[in-house]
């Protein structure tokens, strides 16, 4: 089932990856008058162009993000409970079950916190947009909108609420 759904899922990113080239591709031939108002309209038509000179994408950027960061929490959720169901022959206890998925996914969410921080600066230090990045790991579920009332939970923003009352 797993490998049914990263399948599906490998198909859907390679469809998606031919839309936006082809979306690409249009823009390039449009007159610039009309190009100017639909990227004042639309963040997926601003962002479809990146600028020359950029080492990263944020396309880019986010296709690593949800590698370092998304994929990589999941085995902190799952072998927890997985490891507990191997070790145990006989019938698991459903409470201590409950337990260790709580428990890994307070796990996978201090990973969460903490490599989201080093990813935003490791793309920030390529000379990723942050803007365009912020749009782009919204919308690929790397990081919560801005405002959203779990946003502050990310370990860079607790640090620089601290360097803020310190100074």
């Amino acid at each position: 089932m797993f490998a049914l759904i990263v399948g599906a899922s490998a198909v859907l990113s390679g469809v998606i990856e031919l839309q936006w080239r082809n979306l690409h591709r249009r823009l390039e031939q449009m007159p610039p008058q009309r190009k100017e108002v639909l990227q004042q309209l639309d963040p997926e038509i601003r962002y479809a162009q990146t600028p020359k000179g950029r080492y990263l994408s944020a396309r880019v950027a986010t296709w690593v993000g949800s590698l370092w960061v998304s994929w990589a929490a999941i085995p902190w959720i799952v072998v927890p409970i997985f490891a507990y169901q191997g070790l145990v022959s006989r019938r698991p206890n459903i409470w201590i079950g409950v337990l260790l998925g709580i428990v890994g996914f307070a796990c996978a969410w201090s990973w969460w916190s903490v490599n989201v921080t080093l990813w935003r600066r490791w793309a920030a230090r390529r000379g990723v947009d942050l803007d365009e990045l912020q749009w782009r790991r919204e919308g690929a579920s790397i990081l919560w909108p801005k405002g959203h009332f779990l946003e502050p939970t990310e370990i860079g923003n607790v640090i620089d609420r601290v360097r803020q009352r310190k100074a």
